[in-house]
């Protein structure tokens, strides 16, 4: 005897098994924010929070960083928590590119993100760097700064339009001609001036708490204009690794990336290419593996 069941009720035993399965996807698929109108995600690019090693940058030991379903939290001790993510996916510059983050503006914010494309080049930490920071402020308001590598603080700090801020937010640093132009929830929020820095190069993804402040990312990715797509670009210097393992040190990715480190020799050819980057690769490895970061600052946050 075969079980008859009625259309109505199998049609609509599909639509809640349907229903289910987006439900499923949408908890365990990783997560990217959406891209500026007429701009699109890059390759590569799209979710920088997995497959990087977010907790590389925990410097003290009262500082939390996990990653736990997309989420990165980071929780800074009692001292700033920052620093660049040198082993997450870098944009390769080509021309406009754009950062979009989604965070959850909590009960004690006070952070966001960084992007890098110049690192430390001399014995203080803001010699040579050049970096924007943005994220919102512990008055739940939106900000940015740029560090131009000349003076121990920031070129440039505004607060942007749109705040206070609560829940999720998404905020975008487009950056076309000479300027970064802020978005915050789809709003033009303010513009500012390119210190020269990112015109060429790279763009290396990296994190800013203010002691004693939580900050919750479910989102972060490259975005490039809809005609440059094809050609957009990433490296990714030690291939995908865990957002959060137990190791302390570079070492520690040994077993993970199936590669070794050490230390040798620099060559004529490498130091040039250093140069031409802008980067100390040999002090920024070693300032990696020590567990330090070779740019802070939390002014005006």
């Amino acid at each position: 005897m075969k079980l008859k069941i009625p259309a109505a009720a199998a049609a609509w035993f599909n639509q809640l098994m349907a229903f289910a399965w987006l439900i499923v996807m949408a908890t365990f698929a990783p997560l990217s924010p959406s891209p500026h109108a007429g701009w699109r995600l890059v390759e590569g690019g799209s979710n920088l929070i997995e497959g990087a090693y977010w907790g590389a940058l925990s410097r003290h030991p009262d500082d939390q960083v996990s990653v736990v379903n997309n989420i990165l939290t980071i929780r800074a001790g009692s001292n700033d928590l920052s620093g660049t993510n040198f082993l997450a996916p870098w944009l390769i510059i080509k021309s406009d590119f754009g950062v979009v983050v989604t965070m959850n503006v909590g009960s004690d914010p006070g952070g966001g993100v960084t992007i890098s494309n110049s690192l430390q080049t001399g014995p203080e930490f803001w010699q040579g760097i050049k970096r924007l920071d943005f994220g919102v402020d512990d008055r739940r308001h939106p900000f940015v700064q740029i560090w131009d590598g000349t003076r121990p603080s920031p070129a440039s700090y505004q607060t942007l339009a749109g705040g206070p801020l609560s829940g999720e937010v998404t905020i975008e640093a487009i950056h076309q001609g000479n300027q970064f132009t802020m978005w915050v929830n789809g709003a033009l929020a303010g513009r500012i001036t390119d210190a020269g820095g990112f015109a060429t190069g790279y763009v290396i993804p990296g994190i800013l708490v203010s002691s004693g402040k939580e900050t919750g990312i479910s989102g972060l990715a490259y975005e490039v204009p809809d005609a440059d797509a094809a050609s957009a670009m990433v490296a990714t210097p030690l291939g995908p690794v865990t957002p959060i393992h137990p190791g302390d040190s570079l070492r520690s990715l040994a077993a993970i990336t199936g590669r070794t480190f050490g230390i040798e020799q620099v060559s004529a050819p490498l130091i040039a290419f250093e140069r031409l980057m802008g980067l100390a690769l040999p002090a920024m490895l070693n300032r990696i593996d020590q567990g330090r970061s070779p740019g802070r600052g939390m002014d005006g946050i």
